[in-house]
């Protein structure tokens, strides 16, 4: 009856109490253990998507440092000698970061009137995530035929 009268009044006895705050013990350390989880597996994706943007940030970066190098090239060409460069171009050894399936092509659009002119789209494209040609940089040039002017 004593001990029946302890309990009810919140003094169990010295055997008992070691058992509960064990079990709460185990319980705490299991919660601790799950948050430490939670937090370490959220950092490594974090870390796992920084560092993929990174690359993606650094090879569109790439795309279009090649994109800008051709289109500067090709402002130095005669006018009439811009249609050999039309299609697909080598990618320069300069463009590491890019792909090695990565594609650069040059179009040619002629614009006779008013005046005579070609309009130039530099493109580079290549796989990127599930898309297997996706376009990664683009710039469009013009270059107007110089009526009158030696060019050299």
């Amino acid at each position: 009856i004593q001990s029946t009268l302890s309990r009810l009044h919140g003094r169990a006895e010295p055997a008992l109490r070691l058992r509960t705050r064990r079990g709460g013990i185990l319980l705490e350390a299991a919660m601790a253990l799950s948050i430490v989880a939670t937090g370490l597996v959220f950092a490594a994706t974090t870390s796992s998507l920084a560092n993929r943007m990174q690359r993606d940030t650094e090879r569109r970066a790439a795309a279009e440092r090649e994109v800008a190098n051709v289109a500067e090239r090709l402002l130095g060409v005669p006018y009439q000698r811009l249609p050999e460069f039309q299609g697909e171009q080598p990618v320069s050894p300069d463009g590491s970061r890019l792909d090695p399936a990565a594609i650069l092509t040059v179009q040619l659009e002629e614009v006779p009137e008013p005046t005579p002119a070609r309009r130039i789209r530099i493109a580079i494209a290549g796989p990127w995530g599930a898309d297997p040609q996706a376009e990664w940089a683009s710039l469009i040039i013009w270059r107007f035929a110089m009526t009158g002017v030696d060019e050299p």
